[in-house]
């Protein structure tokens, strides 16, 4: 055989590695692309979860506040019922 030949097929065959090689690491890139897009649909931002516990805590703070006004209510109409002795 001659070397050009032979130069030919090793060429070639370095070509489909090659092409197969990028096309692989194209894949991957364009897959951790799209779970990259998808990182605010499945996850929640930090700037949305701080909203949502300050939202929370007004909103505790303000049932408990409430539940002791009931309770208070409550303790003083049984303190006006039960006299003291």
């Amino acid at each position: 055989m001659d070397y050009q030949v032979l130069f030919n097929i090793a060429f070639g065959l370095a070509g489909i590695l090659g092409g197969y090689v990028l096309t692989r690491i194209y894949n991957a890139i364009d897959r951790l692309d799209d779970d990259v897009r998808k990182i605010p649909v499945n996850y929640v931002q930090k700037d949305d979860f701080n909203i949502a516990m300050r939202d929370m805590k007004t909103d505790l703070r303000e049932g408990f506040s409430h539940i002791d006004r009931t309770l208070n209510t409550i303790f003083e109409r049984i303190n006006q019922i039960t006299p003291r002795t």
